[in-house]
């Protein structure tokens, strides 16, 4: 089982992620936005730095998360600059 962790430790933009697979960690990365989109059918989230880099990018398809991982996904992908405020007017 995959499994995605994901805090915030500051505002606005201060991140962190650990990527575990069958319990056992395979990752740790620091993010300060994030970006959900659909390649090939399937949904990713790009995770970028202070840069604007991109740090990460996960396929989410087998992916658990929790509810807290999931509002800062929200949140991150709030402070993305290709974050488009009118794509989730409707959400």
């Amino acid at each position: 089982m995959i499994r995605l962790k994901l805090i915030q430790y500051a505002e606005p933009n201060y991140f962190q992620g650990w990527l575990y697979v069958n319990d056992v960690q395979l990752s740790c990365f620091f993010f300060a936005s994030a970006d959900l989109l659909k390649v090939d059918g399937r949904y990713c989230i790009n995770f970028f730095d202070h840069t604007q880099d991109t740090s990460q990018v996960i396929e989410l398809s087998d992916v658990a998360y929790d509810k807290q991982t999931s509002s800062v996904i929200r949140k991150a992908q709030r402070l993305s600059p290709n974050f488009n405020r009118k794509q989730t007017e409707g959400e």
